[in-house]
């Protein structure tokens, strides 16, 4: 199947569990059929193709995520985004992979109760206006950190 096709097919069916919970989630292996071996830089232009995908006037932000191992300290990534973006992704059982998610603008409001950390990533070659970030998170009682790289649309 096309990229366009698959993200196009997967955007126009996403707006009931986007008025479900405030946003619809796919993972970029499942949406595909394949698994990437450049998963970061193929979720890059999905996202693209997701935004362009958007019914007309639709005020639905779009957002890459790029899971990292979970860690006890929540300092963040070493490496830079473009080098991030180069990665080559490594699948398998109990290994998280990258996700699209299409979000309604209350959803980016909401409180988690969660210990969180965030790190913008500078010097990345995004569309403009995109945003770059490490995002480390953990609720109480959890000794690890959830740690993960968000790549955001322009916030509608």
């Amino acid at each position: 199947m096309e990229l366009s096709d698959a993200v196009g097919r997967w955007t126009s069916s996403a707006a009931s569990e986007v008025s479900d919970r405030g946003f619809a989630q796919v993972d970029l292996d499942d949406l595909l059929g394949v698994e990437p071996a450049h998963a970061a830089a193929v979720g890059i232009e999905c996202l693209e193709l997701m935004m362009a995908a958007r019914p007309e006037g639709s005020d639905l932000d779009g957002l890459l995520t790029l899971p990292l191992d979970s860690a006890s300290g929540w300092e963040g990534v070493a490496m830079s985004m473009d080098d991030l973006l180069a990665e080559t992704w490594t699948y398998g059982p109990g290994r998280s992979v990258p996700g699209l998610y299409l979000v309604h603008p209350l959803h980016w409001r909401l409180i988690e109760e969660a210990e969180e950390h965030k790190v913008p990533l500078e010097g990345h070659s995004l569309p403009h206006g995109w945003q770059a970030y490490y995002r480390a998170w953990r609720t109480q009682g959890e000794p690890e950190f959830n740690r993960a790289v968000y790549i955001r649309t322009p916030p509608t």
